[in-house]
């Protein structure tokens, strides 16, 4: 699950943000959860622990794919979800590209899914499901188009019972996400063969002139089940950042695990901020997945002399900091020197499922 995103607060401004939450407050206004506290433990049409929704990546350029993922997942252990369908709403609306249902991990007939893609224009997206048993699992993955921001919701509608007729009053949780289109921060999702490579970049100005940038490189994605591979990379101010934490602007990426192993993340400081040295420079990454972030951090490690992360290797845990055991999803294998006292770090990372938040 994934409040409105908090970096679509630092993008798209006040106004923005305001709208793209008035937009899901008109969209869930008549949502309810009338059955189903067995099956999903915290029901609710917002925030159910039920169902999660991601928008990937959460930043594109205009015009370009993204992903839609929502899953369901049935939290009771002996208790079946009836005749559940599956479904995510776009507001405002969308054009859709293809649609995937997988059912317990295996792909699913997706034929009775609504609408037919390709399809323009569309505001929702609905896949009937059937029966699905205690622990068990769907997810439905929209790959769609989109000029303008755009907010998600992602909603699981079911009975309560064995799977037998009479079963109570359907129950309909949800959760949301949302999509910046942006000009600052550029991603998408592309389709990319085994030796194919897509670059994107974002950048922070002050008065036209960049002053940090950053870019990610990926090759193809490791999970067979995503139509398109998604990234997106650019930079946040640090007034999201936890008080007094970092000298630069924050630097972002995100992207799914790439079949190849290492996608390569630089960090480009135009100049490098007062005080600090390439040599010296002490990379952070946020742990707090939330803002204020860097509230809690880990430093990034620099490779070794194979290029490769230091043990133990995966995403890093909520609140995870030096001061404990922990993993690293990345390491510093470069250090250049730029003009004008700038300096660019280069990173091997082997993907960020949460947001990859980076600064000194």
């Amino acid at each position: 699950m994934r409040q409105l995103s908090a970096k679509a607060l630092g993008l798209i401004g006040g106004t923005g943000a305001a709208v793209v939450a008035a937009m899901l407050v008109l969209v869930l206004a008549s949502g309810g959860t009338a059955a189903g506290k067995n099956i999903c433990t915290n029901p609710s049409t917002t925030q159910a622990s039920c169902v999660t929704e991601l928008a990937a990546p959460h930043f594109i350029s205009p015009g370009a794919d993204a992903l839609s993922v929502t899953k369901f997942k049935n939290e009771a252990s002996g208790t079946t979800a009836t005749h559940l369908v599956i479904a995510v709403n776009f507001v405002p609306s969308v054009d859709v590209k293809s649609i995937t249902l997988l059912v317990n991990g295996s792909p699913a007939d997706a034929t009775g899914c609504t609408p037919t893609p390709p399809a323009t224009g569309v505001s929702d997206v609905t896949c009937p499901v059937g029966n699905i048993a205690g622990g068990g699992t769907a997810k439905l993955t929209v790959r769609f188009a989109a000029s303008t921001n755009v907010a998600l919701m992602g909603t699981a509608t079911y009975g309560e019972g064995s799977g037998t007729p009479g079963q109570p009053n359907n129950s309909v949780q949800g959760n949301t996400d949302t999509l910046t289109v942006s000009s600052d921060a550029n991603g998408g999702c592309f389709d990319l063969g085994a030796n194919d490579m897509q670059t994107v970049t974002g950048s922070f100005k002050n008065a036209n002139v960049t002053v940090q940038e950053t870019d990610a490189t990926v090759g193809m994605t490791g999970d067979t089940s995503l139509p398109c591979t998604f990234v997106d990379a650019g930079v946040l101010s640090k007034t999201l950042a936890f008080s007094g934490t970092l000298k630069s602007q924050i630097s972002f990426v995100e992207f799914p695990f790439v079949a190849s192993g290492f996608a390569t993340v630089k960090i480009l400081f135009t100049p490098l901020p007062t005080g600090v040295n390439l040599n010296k420079l002490k990379l952070l990454e946020d742990t707090n997945y939330a803002v204020p972030f860097f509230k809690t951090y880990v430093t990034v490690p620099d490779c070794d002399k194979k290029g490769n992360i230091p043990a133990p290797v995966g995403v890093p845990a909520p609140g995870a900091t030096d001061g404990v055991a922990h993993s690293n999803d990345s390491c510093i294998f470069n250090r250049s020197p730029l003009p004008a006292g700038g300096g660019e770090l280069d990173l091997h990372s082997i993907g960020s499922p949460p947001d990859s938040h980076y600064g000194t």
